[in-house]
């Protein structure tokens, strides 16, 4: 649950524990205003509330910043639950908990190799190309050729012909 909370004549603020956030500011008096399930709608009307109470009003929403702390932090709370965080998904997490980190901009899989990259600018063949073709110090086939050719930088066709990168080739 999200919390909205005001703390007389300070602000208003968002969180999914209040008692714990309001502390951590160095106050003692809150009341809660609202209680919403979805973060969208909780971010939204704190901002609505700050405007209406008077208080300055967040440059980002709780949504984001709520987003970018369970995507930088090394533990997260999930349904009341502290799990790791780690490159192949949570340890002692259900599966409905790793499916709510990955909403929130985890990884909830692994990173995927070569091609099934997302940002891969590069086919296995091209690779593999790459590969066969290179000839150091070479005009046709050197580094910097190859790189205008496939429409990458030098760097990394110096990557793959070291197999720095698409070892799995």
């Amino acid at each position: 649950m999200y919390y909205i909370y005001h703390i007389p004549d300070i602000k208003i603020g968002c969180t999914t524990e209040p008692e714990r956030r309001v502390k951590r500011q160095g106050y003692k008096d809150y009341h809660i205003l609202e209680v919403h399930s979805d973060i969208d709608i909780a971010s939204k009307r704190e901002r609505e509330l700050q405007k209406e109470y008077g208080y300055r009003v967040d440059k980002a929403p709780y949504s984001h910043n709520y987003q970018q702390r369970v995507k930088n932090s090394k533990f997260a709370y999930l349904g009341g639950i502290k799990v790791v965080k780690q490159k192949l998904g949570f340890h002692g997490a259900t599966k409905e908990q790793r499916s709510e980190w990955g909403r929130l901009g985890g990884f909830a899989t692994p990173p995927q190799k070569g091609e099934k990259n997302g940002g891969s600018k590069l086919t296995e063949q091209d690779v593999l190309n790459i590969r066969k073709q290179y000839t150091p110090y070479c005009r046709t086939y050197g580094s910097t050729a190859l790189a205008q050719k496939f429409g990458v930088d030098t760097t990394t066709i110096w990557q793959i012909v070291t197999r720095k990168t698409w070892k799995h080739l």
